[in-house]
């Protein structure tokens, strides 16, 4: 990409205005031209923002630079009672009409929901097969060019797109028909994009897609859709049957995590079809704006047999889990800025709640504020698997004296890393004392301590032992049991059985990249009158492996600078640029797109003459 910036010729910024500056004595022989160092400091919101040039980023309101983050794969969508949509309303007279919100949720594209049992999407919080509203906002990606928009809706549809970024285009509108609308796209990219979806009754569909010139039809799929989450509040909460995170039934939003469900399944329109033995993940940041000691707390009522673990930035340190050491609450000292956030809740039998809280620096206990949290998820994704097997069956019947392995293969995207593991497998009708057990994992095979005790599940959570190995590896995961003894006690009846092997890997990485790859700002032009020379430019950082490139340029006035060339500089090192009284940087910070790498503060010095 090329950026263009260009300066007003009357600009005359001084070293006194929107950013923080000292002055320091005659230094030494480092490089620096002598007499008085002048170091303007950029490290506020407002210091940040005033007359910057910001792109794929944001200037964060504890006075950092950020990159934007992304809910990817899909746009936000919210359900509505009624259907609101006509032919001759706005969308924004839709969203006055519709009232009340039912609920929401991320990852929604356009579909034909009449093929599912539901006829409408899942979880957003619409209960009914028809009279219903859906708003989907986000961001589309298009192809630079003539482009000609094709949408079709049983029942209707409006969309529209802001082509710069702002000004929300021409009102295109479906009703049971196809219907078109060319348009230009400056550039290829990203853009502001939102529908309104009215349903009266009957099949539930909308289809959207694009052409161009000598071009088939390409479909608006889940790859060209995605929703800009940087300032919303909330998490996005992924719902499993089973307690330990087992099979896949949906996500949803919630804007916090303070739950009761009773004694029901979770009340999101997911598609539980049980009301106990379900798991929740709650998934995204909690935003700290003060450094110091947090004490996060999560209440799950009196029930004895649901289950919790609280991860904060990728490690467990709240929990009542199987196989882990009960610890009810945790005090960490954080960091301003964001924290990955995950909350994984299992509901056993009968009554279910969940609730988080948090206290701090000036925060008292109670449950987080929705504007701490966001649904960037960059730690916590999920790929489980689990056989659910009957024992009647004895589809995994242990031979003996023999091995007996038992495959468990995950799929995620490519280039997804293993942050924890679960795994578990049960047995039945075998004396215990003639197996030897192994996961066969990461390292290869890995022999489980001796079985004592006759269970009938045996479970291992929270298993750091594989972090950063590939999700989906080149042999799957397996159980590999050996018997060595022939036949068992004859007080033993039945075919011994492996059954219900499970693994669930908890990942990061992958195509939904939560936070934009690359980010890039531009400082105002900073004036210090009478400089003869530039000093070194430092950089306050915490990149998390990103990349920093820093450049420098400086000119007579604004004319002057706006037509210099930039020059690269190392971080803390002298710019080789020519002295003068204007001065400029741009800062460009690169990653995989997982990391939230952020920039505290830049410390430009400038050198004038001794008085």
């Amino acid at each position: 990409m090329v950026f263009v910036f260009g300066w007003p010729l009357a600009l005359a910024l001084t070293v006194s205005v929107g950013c923080g500056f000292t002055i320091a004595p005659s230094g030494g022989d480092d490089g620096i031209p002598e007499g008085r160092r002048i170091t303007v400091t950029d490290d506020t919101e407002p210091e940040f923002a005033d007359n910057g040039g910001l792109i794929d980023g944001v200037v964060a309101a504890r006075g950092a630079l950020e990159p934007h983050a992304y809910v990817v794969g899909g746009l936000k969508a919210r359900g509505f009672a009624g259907n609101h949509v006509n032919d001759t309303r706005t969308y924004d007279e839709v969203v006055t009409a519709a009232g009340t919100q039912l609920g929401f949720g991320y990852r929604h594209v356009p579909a034909d929901w009449s093929l599912t049992p539901a006829n409408r999407p899942r979880g957003i919080g619409i209960l009914g097969t028809d009279q219903y509203t859906i708003l989907f906002t986000g961001e589309i990606l298009l192809p630079q060019g003539t482009v000609k928009l094709l949408t079709n809706a049983d029942d209707r549809v409006i969309i529209q797109i802001a082509l710069d970024g702002v000004t929300w285009g021409p009102r295109l509108f479906s009703h049971q028909a196809d219907a078109t609308l060319d348009i230009t796209v400056p550039v290829a990219g990203w853009y502001p994009f939102r529908a309104a979806y009215g349903q009266a009754g009957g099949d539930a569909d909308w289809s959207l897609s694009y052409t161009q010139l000598g071009a088939g039809k390409t479909t608006i799929d889940a790859t060209r859709l995605r929703a800009r989450v940087t300032a919303e509040p909330g998490l996005v909460a992924s719902a499993f049957e089973g307690k330990a995170l087992m099979a896949p039934r949906g996500e949803s939003g919630v804007t916090t995590v303070d739950e009761n469900y009773g004694v029901g399944p979770p009340s999101h329109d997911l598609p539980i079809i049980v009301s106990d033995q379900y798991s929740l993940r709650f998934a995204g940041q909690v935003r700290i704006d003060t450094p110091g000691a947090y004490t996060f707390t999560v209440d799950i009522g009196a029930e004895a047999f649901d289950v919790y673990r609280l991860w904060i930035d990728g490690v467990v340190v709240a929990n009542v889990w199987p196989t882990m050491t009960d610890k009810l609450t945790a005090t960490l000292d954080l960091s301003a800025g964001w924290h990955d956030l995950l909350l994984d809740y299992g509901e056993e039998i009968s009554l279910a709640r969940v609730q988080l809280r948090l206290a701090g620096p000036g925060i008292t206990d109670g449950v987080i504020a929705p504007e701490r949290l966001r649904p960037a998820v960059a730690f916590a994704h999920t790929a489980p698997f689990v056989a659910f097997t009957n024992l009647l069956l004895n589809d995994a019947t242990i031979a003996g004296p023999g091995v007996t392995i038992v495959p468990m293969p995950v799929t995620a995207p490519t280039g997804a890393t293993i942050a924890a593991s679960d795994y578990g497998l049960g047995i039945v009708n075998q004396r215990f004392s003639d197996l030897t057990i192994d996961v066969l994992d990461c390292s290869g095979a890995r022999t489980l301590p001796p079985i004592t005790t006759q269970e009938l599940y045996y479970y291992y959570s929270a298993v750091t032992s594989c972090a950063g190995s590939n999700v989906v590896p080149a042999t799957p995961w397996a159980w590999r049991v050996t018997d060595t003894v022939v036949g068992n006690d004859l007080t033993i009846i039945g075919l011994p059985t492996l059954y219900n092997p499970m693994l669930v890997q908890t990942y990061a990485g992958g195509d939904r990249t939560p936070f934009a790859p690359a980010y890039e700002f531009v400082s105002s032009p900073k004036r210090t009158t009478g400089s003869i020379g530039l000093g070194t430019i430092d950089v306050t950082a915490d990149l998390r492996g990103a990349m920093l490139m820093i450049e420098v340029r400086s000119g007579a006035d604004p004319a002057a600078l706006a037509a210099a060339p930039w020059v690269p500089v190392a971080n803390g090192a002298v710019p080789a640029v020519e002295g003068s009284e204007w001065a400029q940087y741009r800062i460009a910070v690169t990653s995989d797109g997982w990391k939230l790498a952020s920039i505290d503060k830049v410390d430009l010095t400038y050198v004038v003459p001794d008085e």
